[in-house]
């Protein structure tokens, strides 16, 4: 710098020397027969000279390198500009209605010469229901107006797509940073087009709502006050979101974009998401209407012995077909089963049953706007069954799981069956101990039929004909009915629960079993009913002859 400062001081004063000119290279001043230099100045000079040069051209290069950031690379490329310009509109499409009731408000004042001297006195009260009643109820049912910020994103897009397009083609001249053009006359363009253009195809492509597009289309052209509102509403919330976006679009300088406008596009994303999406905190669904999509495998579920792990319960989803967790998650799911069964009782005067559904919009919808959206949406409507079909379902299980526990059990000890009526008291299914006897003696005909049925035959253990087949099914059938033998009888949320999908999974090996001792235990079963049809006989002989002697 102090080589550099001494040089253009130097050439400064020989410029003011009269009779000099000077010339690109200085030792030319050498030869001026008026002003002679010494050889070591000149040298001096040219090595301050190519100082300067070398300065110069290291401050040429560092300008073109890519990281100096110039004007062009601090504004954003025109698809963030148009993304930026329609997420910001659909993120502020909430405030619409309240910009649009206040100008409504305002037209109505002002055209009654009776009202418009009040103005002044009722102009708080307007302010006051647009902006501390209408906003925040607008932002918390947004998901409602979602297909409407859609609307206007996409319109506000293209219609700056347009004016960048056209600025750059034929003008020649920065429209989009004139506040009147691309703020207010967007806006006025976009209060314009989307109502009657676009609101309604899209509510119909999302929800599946019919008559919404010709309704819409009908009301907004011919109300001109309707129309009016809209455009007016338009300009208004374009010039106040101007400001908003002008360094956003245009970019700061000495920035680069991706450093601000990229992060800002990336934020207004995630505001989207969030804004319109219907969490578990929205209440624009009914009590019983909407169960969230987390909770719904938690309706029709039961209580389930995990056969794998002796002694515990768990909770299973027929729903989901799949287990959720400890038993307690079954309470959760009665008491939102409950909600949803209160809901869906019909009227007095109607005898159709209500509809819930997995998303609220839909419920919402469903509830006051059009009842046949339940036919167009099938896959998001939740079906709760009758709680009587759930404890039948979950006997059912409970016995197939415990004939499934004792065959996996490499000890004879059943010991655990003993603790499972209490256990299943809890969970709201009472069961007899002559039923888990029943249990315990069918465990015998059970590991003889699956072990002929999953082809692990050894010697003494094939059944001889298929009337024993028969005969064994029928046996086991009328001591545990509804058990789930095999695959065939599985439904639709119990695959691969019957017990031979679980001896499957648990890759079940029978110890050796003869033919004879399920025989032997179908003659003691025998003598056993012989034995009690004498007693039942002989207690009607006896009463009989002691009436007949009393008569």
């Amino acid at each position: 710098t102090t080589n550099l400062s001494c040089f253009v001081r130097h050439e400064n004063a020989l410029k003011t020397r009269p009779g000099i000119k000077m010339r690109r290279n200085i030792s030319t001043i050498c030869f001026s027969p008026r002003h002679r230099m010494s050889s070591s100045t000149i040298r001096a000079a040219q090595r301050r000279k190519s100082v300067l040069l070398s300065f110069r051209s290291k401050q040429r290069r560092f300008l073109s390198s890519s990281k100096f950031i110039t004007a062009k690379q601090s504004e954003p490329p025109f698809p963030v500009r148009a993304a930026l310009v329609s997420s910001v509109t659909a993120i502020c499409t909430p405030t619409f209605p309240a910009i649009g009731f206040v100008n409504l408000s305002l037209r109505l004042f002002l055209t009654e010469p009776t009202l418009r001297a009040k103005v002044s006195v009722w102009i708080g009260s307007i302010c006051s229901i647009a902006f501390y009643t209408i906003l925040p109820y607008s932002y918390e049912y947004a998901p409602l107006i979602l297909p409407f910020a859609i609307g206007n994103g996409l319109c506000a897009g293209a219609a700056y797509s347009a004016l960048n397009g056209l600025e750059k083609i034929y003008l020649k001249k920065k429209l989009t940073q004139s506040w009147l053009i691309a703020g207010g006359g967007i806006g006025a363009l976009t209060g314009l087009l989307a109502p009657p253009y676009l609101y309604g195809p899209i509510y119909s492509g999302l929800y599946g709502i019919e008559g919404v597009s010709s309704s819409i289309y009908q009301c907004f052209w011919y109300c001109p006050l309707l129309a009016q509102t809209s455009v007016a509403t338009g300009f208004a919330a374009g010039l106040a979101m101007y400001p908003m976006l002008y360094y956003p679009i245009n970019g700061i300088p000495g920035r680069d974009w991706k450093g601000f406008s990229g992060i800002l596009l990336l934020a207004t994303g995630g505001i989207l998401y969030k804004l319109y999406s219907t969490d578990d905190n929205s209440s624009i669904a009914p009590t019983g209407g909407y169960v969230n999509p987390k909770d719904v495998p938690l309706i029709n579920s039961i209580v389930r012995y995990k056969a794998g792990d002796r002694g515990e319960f768990g909770t299973y989803s027929v729903t989901a077909n799949a287990w959720l967790g400890p038993a307690c998650l079954k309470q959760e799911g009665e008491t939102i089963s409950a909600a949803v069964r209160e809901y869906q009782k019909p009227y007095m005067w109607s005898s159709e049953q209500k509809h819930t559904f997995d998303r609220q919009i839909l419920s919402f919808l469903y509830e006051y706007i059009d009842a046949s959206i339940a036919e167009r949406n099938p896959e998001n409507v939740v079906v709760v069954e009758e709680e009587k079909a759930l404890q039948k379902l979950q006997l059912t299980m409970l016995k197939t799981d415990c004939i499934v526990a004792i065959l996996l059990s490499k000890e004879q000890g059943n010991s655990f069956l003993d603790s499972i009526p209490e256990k299943m008291k809890v969970y709201g299914t009472n069961i007899q101990p002559r039923e888990i006897r029943y249990i315990q003696s069918a465990s015998l005909g059970v590991k003889v039929l699956m072990a002929h049925h999953l082809g692990h035959v050894k010697k003494g253990t094939s059944l001889a004909k298929k009337e024993d087949k028969q005969q064994l099914e029928n046996w086991i059938q009328r001591r545990l009915p509804g058990i789930l033998l095999y695959k065939s009888h599985e439904s639709e949320g119990l695959r691969g629960q019957s017990v031979e999908s679980q001896l499957e999974e648990k890759q079940w090996k029978p110890s050796l079993i003869g033919w004879s001792e399920w025989r032997a235990l179908r003659k003691e079963e025998s003598r056993q009913i012989i034995a009690n049809a004498i007693f039942l006989i002989s207690g009607a002989l006896v009463t009989g002859i002691f009436l007949s002697g009393h008569v």
